[in-house]
């Protein structure tokens, strides 16, 4: 943990990518993940305070499982990721595919609310040590190690039945097809 404060100029994001260049589409969000600390972001101009920069249409994702973020302009420029809310909660936001490993905290809610999405791609682990809450769309394509509560309102769907520990199958559960 430490205090970060980081400040994007003429059109870049505070964390993330920097203004479009010309023809180009350079300059998306990336992947930011933030697990803790004290996090100030600052975009300048049209640029995010955490994502994508200025005229850029690539948006990447951002992951915030911890800390004090604050995006002093309020603006995200990111379509999918996890934030955390006033209570505490962690919430994703887009339909999110995870880019890497995360883990949810012990004593963490992660909620996967109504209209949003939450891919766990092949090659990526999620662990919970804490609550996830899916009231929409869960899909395993990788690894799920349950140390925590999974509690599940929407849809779950899973094409490799590679999870650890106990699994809380509490509504609809769609088993897709076997991989070879």
């Amino acid at each position: 943990s430490g205090i970060v404060t980081a400040t994007g100029n003429d059109g870049g994001s505070g964390i993330g990518g920097g203004q479009k260049y010309r023809n180009t589409n350079t300059g998306g969000g990336g992947t930011v993940i933030i697990n803790g600390g004290t996090v100030t972001a600052n975009g300048q101009n049209l640029g995010s305070d955490i994502g994508r920069g200025e005229g850029n249409t690539t948006t990447g994702v951002c992951i915030i499982l911890g800390g004090t973020v604050t995006a002093t302009n309020g603006k995200f420029g990111t379509n999918a990721g996890i934030k955390v809310n006033e209570d505490g909660t962690l919430e994703v936001y887009g339909d999110l595919t995870l880019p890497a490993d995360i883990t949810i905290p012990e004593g963490k809610t992660l909620i996967i609310p109504s209209g949003t999405t939450l891919t766990v791609p092949e090659g990526v682990t999620l662990t919970n040590n804490g609550t996830i809450i899916n009231n929409n769309g869960f899909t395993n394509n990788g690894t799920v190690i349950n140390n925590g509560t999974f509690t599940n309102n929407g849809n779950l769907v899973e094409t490799n039945h590679n999870y650890t520990n106990g699994f809380c199958i509490c509504g609809e559960y769609e088993l897709a097809e076997e991989k070879d």
